[in-house]
C-alpha cells in the first residue's frame, strides 16, 4: 500500500493538523507571513515536493536552498493553503483574501501632520465604499478582505486620537498653568462676594422691600400717593438688588421620577445604568439581556 506524501498537508488543509517536526519538511503549499511587521507586502508562498529521493523548495515560485528550504518550514509548517490559492498568489501577486488597497497602499513619509493622515484615509475611502456596497460577506476571503480594511481604519482612527492629543496637550498644560495663576484669585473673589451678598446685603434689602410694601400699604388706606422706596444697595453705577430664584425642593422623589419618566435625558441615562447593570451580570427590573454579536 502506497503512502500518500502530500497526507500532513492535506490534514492541516482539511483542518486536521498533526504535529510538525522541526527540520522535516512536508510536500504540500504553505503560507508565510509577511515580516517585518508591520506588514509591507503580501505573503509568501511556499512549496515542498519529493524529487528523487530529495527534498525541494519553491519561495514565490523561485526554488531556494537546502537551508532556506528548512528555515521556512518553521514558519510554514503550520499553515498550510489550498493549492488553488498558493497559484492564486502566484498569478496575482496576492493571496485571495488579501485587500489589494491596504497591500498597496503606501503611507507617507510623515504621518504626523493631519493633511498625511487624512491621505491615508482618501487611500481607503474607495475600497471601504466597494465592501459597504457589496453587503453582507459571502465568503471567507471577502470577510478577510474587509477586515483587513477595517483594521486599516481603526489603525488611521487609533492614530488620530494619538496625534490629536499630542497636539492639544502643550494647549492643556499652558491652560491649566494659567487656570492654577487665575482660579484663585476668581474663587476668593467669588466666594466673598457670595458670603457678603447673602449674609448682609439679603437681608437687609428683605427688609427694605417688606417696609415699602407696607408703606405702600399705608398710603393706600390713607388714599395718599405712596412714598418712593429704594430697594436696592451700592453708590457706584452696578447697584445689587433683590431676584427671586426659583428652586424646587424634591419632597417625593418617586412621584417626581414619574413625572419626568418620558423626559430624553431621563431614557438615556436609564440605559446607560442599565447597560451597565447588565453587563456586570445584574438583573434590572424591566430590562431583558441583549446579546448582539459584533465584529471588533
Amino acid at each position: 500500500m502506497s503512502v500518500d506524501p502530500y497526507a500532513f498537508w492535506r490534514s492541516g488543509r482539511d483542518g486536521h493538523p498533526v504535529p510538525a517536526h522541526e527540520g522535516n519538511p512536508q510536500p504540500g503549499f504553505y503560507r508565510r507571513k509577511a515580516r517585518p511587521a508591520p506588514r509591507s507586502g503580501t505573503d509568501d508562498a511556499v512549496a515542498y515536493w519529493r524529487e528523487a529521493g530529495e527534498m525541494r523548495c519553491l519561495l514565490n515560485g523561485k526554488m531556494v536552498s537546502e537551508e532556506m528550504a528548512l528555515t521556512l518550514w518553521t514558519y510554514v509548517c503550520n499553515r498550510p493553503v489550498n493549492h488553488q490559492d498558493y497559484l492564486h498568489r502566484l498569478e496575482h501577486g496576492h493571496w485571495p483574501n488579501e485587500n489589494i488597497a491596504v497591500l498597496g497602499h503606501n503611507r507617507p513619509p510623515d504621518d504626523q501632520t493631519i493633511e498625511a493622515l487624512t491621505s491615508v484615509l482618501d487611500a481607503l475611502k474607495s475600497e471601504a465604499g466597494r465592501i459597504l456596497d457589496a453587503g453582507p460577506c459571502k465568503s471567507q476571503d471577502e470577510a478577510d478582505q474587509a477586515s483587513d480594511i477595517a483594521n486599516e481604519l481603526m489603525g488611521v482612527e487609533k492614530r488620530a486620537v494619538e496625534l490629536h492629543r499630542t497636539a492639544k496637550a502643550p494647549s492643556l498644560a499652558e491652560g491649566k498653568r494659567i487656570d492654577k495663576i487665575w482660579f484663585p484669585l476668581r474663587d476668593a473673589a467669588a466666594a466673598l462676594k457670595e458670603r457678603i451678598r447673602l449674609r448682609c446685603i439679603t437681608p437687609y434689602l428683605s427688609l427694605k422691600r417688606r417696609q415699602a410694601e407696607e408703606a405702600a400699604r399705608m398710603a393706600a388706606e390713607a388714599g395718599e400717593e405712596a412714598p418712593e422706596v429704594r430697594v436696592a444697595a451700592g453708590s457706584l453705577k452696578r447697584t445689587t438688588a433683590l431676584r427671586m430664584v426659583v428652586t424646587a425642593k424634591v419632597d417625593d422623589y418617586p412621584a417626581a421620577l414619574s413625572h419626568f419618566a418620558n423626559h430624553p435625558e431621563i431614557h438615556e441615562l436609564v440605559q446607560r445604568l442599565a447597560d451597565r447593570a447588565v453587563r456586570a451580570g445584574v438583573s434590572v427590573p424591566g430590562c431583558a439581556r441583549i446579546e448582539t454579536e459584533k465584529a471588533v
